[in-house]
């Protein structure tokens, strides 16, 4: 018997990622990467692959982190 998929619905990961929906919406029409959403009703959706969610924002903190600082040339 196969297990059931689990679905973040979209306040859960708005919350797990300290995300606002704005932001989750932007990175969905913006970042390519982003997982894919799942339309559970014509208000409601959310997003399988909990491992790829997190997968994402791992991602996202190691490019964040290799970024070069930028330094204010007038202090």
């Amino acid at each position: 018997m196969t297990q059931p998929k689990k679905i973040l619905r979209l306040p859960a990961l708005c919350e797990k990622f300290r995300m606002s929906r704005t932001t989750v919406y932007r990175l969905m029409e913006t970042d390519s990467d982003f997982p894919k959403k799942i339309t559970l009703s014509t208000r409601i959706i959310g997003f399988t692959k909990r491992m790829l969610i997190v997968g994402w924002k791992n991602e996202r903190i190691i490019i964040e982190r290799k970024k070069p600082e930028t330094f204010n040339s007038s202090q």
